[in-house]
């Protein structure tokens, strides 16, 4: 999966108070209570509520604090070893909105450092900051800044995003998350946290996830001719053959949150795929093939829309699950049968890369049903099909004790396929 983020982030004293200090080792409250008092005025310290504190940690190892200050916000990290890096104090103030099938979140975001300098100001349009974005030259909205372009907003995620999550009762949950990079300049560039946050109370130290946005760009994947794929099989002799093996996979659209759907509008709806290989004791070929729309998620997405189709090479392509079956040479046959006879069209509730990927899987005996859940925006009777719930599936089946399923909370990668043959 590829990121795309063409803004620069400017140096981190227009920002932030960036600075090293050795603080000693202590409880959270503590460390940030110690940062706080040599960095706030007077008057600030005595607003900060300590008992709003929450902490969440980075795939670097460094820590976020985020506590409420009245009706501002202060944001601190720290390193490894418990070292301030950056703060900053914020507020943002909006709310989700809902058109068509677009679900986005629209406000204003105001930054300062700790001791009230640098100021930033931003406005939040259908979740991306107008003033860190460039479309086409033309600043359309009268004021000199540029207006956001939704179909594309130069190919980016959102500053801001929604989500969806099914709770365990049913039904949809919609959340708004901020971009730690553009927002604050720090974390990976995928990654999130919430807007919005419950006060941990009694003066404890709540926990929050930050959550990894994964992304897809089928437009930027070229179209592949399957035959010549599967053509490849028939390099290795039958008889030589000791293994065939079919394989399905599933990739998150948010790492290790199979409960959350984002907006498949914001390029970000997860993925799944098959491989299929065929060995001998001297080596063997394998194929890996996802199904995609040939144009992007946000046409797509808009009107859902039945579009072309195509298949592309998914090798290389990162999973979070996947369930690998030995079949008989028929069955194998069956699956490459499946792949060269794959739909022409896409469709996000009705026809999708899981459902392609259950085709194939099953066409060779896989016998596999996943649990249905409805697309937020795209509901169908019945429920889709969805990445999320083959990850469900998998994880479900490996608890239960079945052979060659994996899970994991951040990613694998799938090997390289061999590629055409004629």
């Amino acid at each position: 999966m590829k990121r795309i983020m063409l803004f620069s982030i400017a140096a981190c004293a227009i920002f932030f108070a960036c600075q090293k200090n050795n603080f000693p080792a202590g409880s959270d409250s503590e460390i940030v209570q110690h940062i706080l008092q040599k960095n706030l005025s007077a008057a600030d310290m005595n607003a900060a509520d300590l008992s709003t504190l929450q902490s969440s940690t980075l795939r670097s190892g460094h820590h976020i604090y985020r506590l409420h200050m009245g009706k501002e916000n202060i944001l601190l990290e720290t390193d490894g070893t418990n070292q301030f890096v950056k703060g900053a104090i914020y507020t943002i103030a909006g709310a989700i909105s809902k058109s068509n099938n677009h679900t986005t979140y629209s406000g204003v975001f105001d930054r300062s450092d700790l001791s009230r300098k640098n100021n930033v100001h931003w406005s939040i349009d259908k979740g991306f900051a107008r003033e860190l974005h460039s479309f086409n030259g033309v600043a359309t909205n009268g004021s000199g800044q540029q207006h956001v372009n939704y179909e594309c907003a130069d190919c980016t995620l959102p500053e801001v995003t929604v989500s969806a999550s099914y709770p365990p009762s049913g039904g949809i949950d919609w959340f708004s998350w901020m971009s730690l990079l553009s927002m604050f300049d720090m974390g990976g560039q995928n990654d999130y946290i919430a807007i919005q946050w419950i006060s941990s109370g009694g003066g404890g130290v709540g926990s929050a996830p930050v959550i990894t946005i994964d992304t897809e760009s089928p437009e930027n994947k070229d179209k592949i001719e399957p035959k010549k794929y599967t053509d490849c099989f028939g390099s290795i002799p039958d008889n030589n053959t000791t293994l065939y093996t079919v394989t399905i996979s599933t990739d998150l659209p948010t790492d290790g949150h199979p409960e959350i759907f984002y907006n498949w509008n914001d390029r970000s709806p997860g993925h799944a795929f098959i491989e299929l290989n065929k060995s001998t004791p001297y080596g063997g070929v394998t194929q890996d093939f996802g199904f995609y729309p040939t144009s992007s998620w946000k046409l797509v997405t808009l009107d859902n829309v039945t579009l072309p189709s195509k298949l592309v090479d998914d090798g290389g392509h990162e999973y979070q699950a996947r369930y690998t079956i030995s079949v008989s040479a028929a069955q194998f046959q069956a699956a490459i049968y499946a792949v060269n006879s794959a739909r022409d069209t896409y469709n996000v509730g009705n026809y999708n890369c899981t459902d392609f990927a259950l085709d194939v899987f099953n066409a060779a005996g896989g016998n596999l049903s996943i649990p249905r859940h409805s697309i937020p925006g795209f509901e169908v009777d019945g429920g889709s099909n969805t990445p999320q719930g083959l990850y469900e599936k998998i994880q479900s089946m490996q608890n239960g004790g079945t052979a060659n399923t994996t899970t994991t909370n951040n990613k694998e990668y799938a090997g390289s396929s061999k590629g055409p043959c004629n």
